[in-house]
């Protein structure tokens, strides 16, 4: 789906995450992406991508791959 869809495009993947991501410690993280991606698509917030950025990517936990 992500290589089908019009950009912008924004995918986290969860490195280990179960099912059920909405606990320690991915929660933060989904939320947080969420937020930045809403933030810039919705608010044209100039500073939503550098957010997403690094609240997508978080060692051990996320990567970020956008276009």
């Amino acid at each position: 789906m992500f290589d089908a869809a019009p950009p912008p495009v924004a995918l986290v993947r969860l490195l280990g995450g179960p099912h059920w991501v909405f606990g320690p410690p991915f929660v933060d993280v989904v939320a947080a992406t969420m937020v930045d991606f809403l933030r810039a698509e919705l608010d044209d917030d100039p500073d939503a991508p550098a957010a997403l950025a690094i609240d997508g990517n978080q060692p051990g936990l996320a990567t970020l791959q956008r276009r």
